[in-house]
């Protein structure tokens, strides 16, 4: 027991990572406003999971909101965003 009461937690700060849904959903409309079709990759701005996981389920969302379209021709490849266009039956 005496070998367990001096072990000692260190104590670390870690600067917290804020990315929103809503933001990252806003961030990807604002993008498709100068061009007709982008790459997800061109979205995420780092290598942060929690950067990575929130565009992507801003996508997702914005996907089931017939806001945008997305398209990835094979899997593990890139994944293209596009404008949603309505189609129109003949």
């Amino acid at each position: 027991m005496a070998a367990e009461e001096n072990l000692t937690i260190p104590q670390v700060l870690v600067d917290a990572e804020n990315f929103h849904v809503k933001d990252q959903m806003s961030e990807i409309l604002s993008r498709l406003e100068t061009v007709d079709r982008l790459k997800l990759s061109e979205v995420i701005k780092t290598e942060s999971i929690n950067e990575i996981v929130t565009t992507f389920l801003a996508l997702l969302e914005l996907v089931k909101r017939d806001k945008v379209t997305a398209e990835q021709l094979m899997p593990f490849e890139e994944i293209f965003i596009s404008k949603y266009k309505e189609q129109v039956m003949a």
